[in-house]
């Protein structure tokens, strides 16, 4: 029930978690359960749309803090390494940027997989055009 509740509030605009044209998935404004609640929900259904799919957006940057807030604040790697354990629990790799931005960087191809993986189908093999 409350993923309906936080779906049907994101399509109707009332949560912002996307920006950049969905790009970026802010959770820093959220406590740590909640924005765990909305990484599971927002990797599972960005995987899913990614089935299949030719083009268009893939990799995302999840923000777990504000880019001017400094890196060494009591508790501030804790979102960062909460997001770490989801992915490696989802089989999903995931890189934090070494800029200090506060980012974890997922591969298109790496949500792709885990949506082939909750769907039950076989991934696509890409073919690159030889020059």
């Amino acid at each position: 029930a409350a993923e309906n509740f936080f779906r049907e509030a994101v399509r109707q605009g009332l949560l912002q978690i996307w920006t950049n044209g969905g790009v970026f998935l802010q959770l820093y404004d959220y406590p740590t359960e909640v924005a765990v609640f909305i990484l599971r929900l927002a990797i599972s259904d960005r995987a899913k749309d990614l089935v299949g799919r030719k083009a268009g957006k893939r990799t995302i940057h999840v923000l777990t803090r504000q880019p001017e807030m400094p890196r060494n604040l009591p508790g501030q790697g804790l979102l960062e390494s909460t997001v770490m354990g989801v992915l490696a629990e989802f089989g999903i790799k995931g890189r934090v940027e070494p800029s200090d931005f506060g980012r974890i960087r997922i591969r298109g191809e790496e949500l792709e997989r885990y949506g082939c993986e909750l769907e039950g189908v076989p991934m696509k093999k890409k073919v690159r055009a030889r020059r």
